[in-house]
C-alpha cells in the first residue's frame, strides 16, 4: 500500500572531515554509534550543562555513558553551526519535553531533533521544523492488538491484511512516522498516535520520510511539505576530532 504522505528513502552515508554546510531545504541527518566513543565519556562530559550533568549522574553506568555522549556530541554539532562554544548553548524545553534553541543564540533559525535506540542516535538538523524517531525492528508479539489500541481504524485494517512478518515491519514504519510527526509539532507521544492517519492523509501539510539503516533499524523524519535535500552523515572519529579542536 502506498501511503499518501509517507516516502521511503535510500540513505547513502558520507564520512566528511567536518559537518556539511546547511542551506535552506537541506536536511542533515547525523548518525552516531555511541559505543564507539564510550571511552571518551569523561572528556565529553565537560561540554554538558549543569542540569545535564545531574541527569547523567542519576542514570546507571551504561545509560549514563550513552547520555553523556549523546548530549555532548549534540552540543558539539550545534556549536559548529551557531558559532559559539558548546557550553554556551542554552536549550529550551516545552511542556512536552521537546528541546529547542533559545532565540538569543539562534540567529540562523536552526531547528533540530534527535532520537536514540540502544547504542545508536540520529540527529536531524534543518532550517525548518523537524521531528525524528528511530526504532529497532524486532520480533514483536501482538502488533495488531497494539495497533488496534493506538492506531486509527484504517491503519489497523491495513496491518490486518498483511502476512505476520510484513505486519511487524509496517507496524514499526507507521509507529516511527507517527512519533516523528508528534515530535515535530512539539507534542510527543502524549499527543496521541491517532491524531495522524497515514491512510487518509489527515495532515496534508506534512511529509514523512523513512529509511532503513544498519539492517534492522528504521528512522522516520517529519517535515513541512517542501523540496528537501537529504544528507546522511556518519559521526566519524575524524569529525569528532575536528569538532573537539575547532
Amino acid at each position: 500500500m502506498s501511503f499518501l504522505h509517507l516516502v521511503s528513502l535510500s540513505p547513502h552515508f558520507i564520512f566528511p572531515l567536518e559537518p556539511p554546510q546547511l542551506y535552506p531545504n537541506d536536511v542533515l541527518l547525523f548518525f552516531l554509534d555511541t559505543s564507539v566513543y564510550s571511552h571518551l565519556a569523561p572528556e565529553l562530559s565537560c561540554f554538558l550543562a549543569t542540569e545535564e550533568i545531574e541527569n547523567a549522574q542519576a542514570k546507571r553506568h551504561y545509560a549514563r555513558v550513552r547520555y553523556i555522549i549523546n548530549r555532548a556530541i549534540l552540543r558539539l554539532i550545534l556549536s559548529n553551526y551557531l558559532g559559539i562554544h558548546p557550553r554556551q548553548i542554552t536549550l529550551f524545553y516545552n511542556s512536552k519535553g521537546k528541546p529547542s534553541l533559545i532565540p538569543e543564540i539562534n540567529r540562523i533559525n536552526l531547528h533540530f531533533n534527535l532520537s536514540h535506540k540502544y547504542d545508536y542516535t540520529v540527529y536531524a538538523l534543518t532550517l525548518s521544523t523537524v521531528g525524528v524517531d528511530l526504532e529497532k525492528i524486532g520480533e514483536k508479539k501482538g502488533v495488531l492488538a497494539i495497533a488496534k489500541r493506538f492506531f486509527t481504524s484504517h491503519e489497523w485494517e491495513y496491518l490486518g491484511k498483511l502476512k505476520p512478518q510484513d505486519a511487524i515491519v509496517e507496524f514499526f514504519r507507521l509507529w516511527t512516522a507517527k512519533e516523528a510527526y508528534l515530535k515535530a509539532i512539539g507534542e510527543g507521544i502524549a499527543g496521541g498516535l491517532k491524531s495522524i492517519d497515514l491512510v487518509t492523509n489527515s495532515q496534508p501539510n506534512w511529509q514523512i520520510y523513512n529509511a532503513f539503516i544498519r539492517e534492522n533499524y528504521l528512522v522516520s523524519i517529519a517535515l513541512k511539505k517542501s523540496n528537501y535535500k537529504f544528507q546522511w552523515v556518519e559521526v566519524s572519529g575524524k569529525m569528532l576530532s575536528y569538532l573537539l579542536n575547532r
